[in-house]
């Protein structure tokens, strides 16, 4: 009663209150929700259109029980541990490709971490900014979680991950795929004219041992409209493009050999 009574007009706009009927209300010099449950029904159902809406959030019947907040699908994977160990990174790769692989190919909202270590339970949870699917994101998510748990240095007896407010993210090919299917035609035309940047290793010493080049092959895709270049980045690969361009490295030493066209 205190409670409802004391809040604004305002936030009656949640259950129904339209913003002429809260003006209307204003006009009337009300400021808070007990102000207007001094209205009887019959004055409250005569002036506000919404009226009948509002009756029960103002008047009753209430209750005190809270609905259950619906958990949804969850993943779950387990590792018992015999005899018990510390944590140790192996462990939480073993987990996220677990996790990982039963996951796909939905990415999780929330990670939580059950551990039982010297017969206590300890419990840690991992809210990434962003959905998590791959197997480098959901470790990363796991030593987050098991840091927030309270078992660090302890020996562990066993860990259960289990992946949360799972959704399938939204994915687009491209743009403008007439521009993936014209080089059907052109290849046809020029073979060999086109090559595609493969990256080998992106920690390589020397950008020319970092990537490869390799005959195009026409696939049912779009090109990227990006003008940095079309990996998901949007970077140009290493030596990918002759001369220097933005967000990319210094070009290989085959740049400028053939055109090169990046994936």
């Amino acid at each position: 009663g205190e409670f409802l009574d004391r809040l604004p007009l305002h936030v009656l706009r949640g259950v129904g209150l339209s913003p002429e009927g809260l003006e209307r209300l204003r006009l009337l010099g009300l400021r808070r929700v007990g102000e207007l449950r001094r209205f009887r029904p019959p004055q409250l159902l005569a002036y506000l259109r919404e009226g009948k809406a509002l009756l029960t959030y103002l008047h009753g019947p209430w209750r005190r029980e809270v609905a259950r907040y619906p958990l949804g699908e969850g993943v779950e994977v387990q590792a018992v541990l015999e005899p018990p160990a510390e944590a140790h990174e192996g462990l939480f790769r073993h987990l996220a490709r677990r996790l990982s692989g039963r996951l796909a190919p939905k990415a999780a909202g929330r990670l939580e971490l059950l551990v039982l270590a010297e017969g206590l339970a300890f419990r840690g949870e991992d809210w990434p900014k962003r959905p998590v699917r791959g197997e480098e994101e959901v470790y990363l998510a796991l030593v987050r979680a098991f840091q927030r748990s309270g078992a660090l240095g302890l020996l562990l007896e066993e860990v259960r991950v289990r992946a949360w407010d799972l959704a399938l993210p939204a994915t687009q090919e491209g743009l403008f795929r007439q521009g993936g299917e014209g080089l059907g035609p052109l290849l046809a035309r020029f073979p060999g004219a086109l090559l595609r940047a493969e990256m080998v290793d992106p920690g390589a010493l020397a950008p020319e041992w970092g990537f490869r080049f390799r005959a195009w092959e026409v696939r049912n895709e779009a090109l990227s409209p990006s003008p940095r270049g079309g990996l998901r980045e949007g970077k140009t690969p290493v030596g990918g493009l002759p001369g220097p361009a933005e967000g990319g490295a210094p070009a290989g030493p085959l740049a400028g050999w053939r055109t090169v066209v990046a994936p």
